[in-house]
């Protein structure tokens, strides 16, 4: 299933043998671990800053695609972090290819940046593209989320986010996940089966390609009754205790899940963060309209990430 996905992303973690897989993992495993990613965070604030600043001309109310704005915001955020001569990122994997003479070939570097490009962007922008156009239809929800806001910096809508500030925002990840649930970056994913598998009264013999279709595993009622319904208290402690943990599979689940993962969640939350306390998302189009969208290698909208937004002069009560 993923090899004509080769064609862009070489022999990548995305599209690898699980012997190169391991090998490969090894390697970008340490440009992903909290101490780095932390370090990320004054970054992911300025470009978040620099998005707000540029969607001043946007605020007056009119349509428009968020994900014009949202996708060079983190493109900029990968490029000057992961990718990025500021940060000693290139040092890191330098050290460890050095470490270990003929781990990995200038081809394979370049195989596992293109992944990173594709996955660093896209799925970040498209989901905080998303949130936005819920929020704008559940002014309840984004209500509570601005209620989050305050609590954290108060009235002031420029003070600088932090590793502290995003570990307080509970509320807004659980509307990051809802939306995730309802519309999965990644659609569907393929695992081959190592040994035999029983699943009810079917086996499935080692060497199977199974297809994981995340989009119907997020709407399966068996956990998530009216899964239809936007409704981020799903994700409170309390309801994620009382389920699977891979039935909400946004970044995959077990050895194979995305590394990118918690640098994800910290840009997302820092762009919406900075987003949120500038702007009142309004109510743009409907639900209905959300529901007109189609599979390509992401999940996008038919009718694009349309919002409206407005200047914000008071934090709503």
């Amino acid at each position: 299933m993923y090899n004509p996905l080769s064609i862009v992303f070489g022999n990548s973690l995305l599209t690898s043998k699980f012997k190169e897989w391991k090998k490969f993992r090894k390697i970008m495993e340490p440009t992903f671990s909290n101490r780095i990613i932390d370090s990320y965070v004054s970054t992911f604030h300025e470009k978040s800053q620099r998005m707000a600043d540029l969607l001043q001309e946007r605020c007056h109310g009119e349509p428009f695609n968020m994900a014009d704005y949202s996708l060079p915001c983190a493109l900029e955020m990968l490029s000057e972090t992961s990718l990025g001569v500021p940060m000693n990122i290139q040092e890191h994997m330098v050290s460890t290819m050095v470490e270990n003479p003929g781990l990995l070939s200038i081809e394979e570097l370049q195989d596992q940046v293109m992944v990173g490009i594709a996955a660093g962007t896209d799925t970040t922008a498209y989901a905080v593209a998303t949130t936005l156009m819920l929020l704008g239809l559940h002014q309840d929800v984004q209500r509570k989320v601005l209620e989050e806001q305050e609590s954290i910096f108060g009235k002031d809508t420029s003070q600088p986010v932090t590793t502290r500030d995003l570990q307080q925002m509970v509320y807004l990840e659980q509307v990051i996940n809802e939306t995730m649930r309802l519309y999965p970056i990644l659609p569907i994913m393929a695992r081959r089966v190592d040994e035999d598998v029983s699943v009810n009264s079917y086996t499935l013999p080692a060497g199977t390609i199974v297809i994981i279709p995340i989009y119907l595993v997020h709407r399966n009622p068996e956990y998530f009754p009216n899964p239809d319904t936007f409704d981020p208290d799903r994700f409170s402690r309390k309801n994620i205790a009382s389920r699977l943990a891979c039935s909400f599979i946004p970044f995959s689940y077990g050895r194979k899940k995305c590394l990118g993962k918690s640098y994800a969640y910290m840009a997302m939350k820092t762009m919406l963060s900075v987003l949120l306390r500038r702007y009142e998302v309004l109510e743009c189009g409907s639900r209905e309209d959300m529901e007109c969208f189609e599979f390509e290698f992401f999940f996008k909208f038919k009718h694009g990430h349309s919002i409206r937004l407005r200047q914000r002069t008071v934090v709503i009560k």
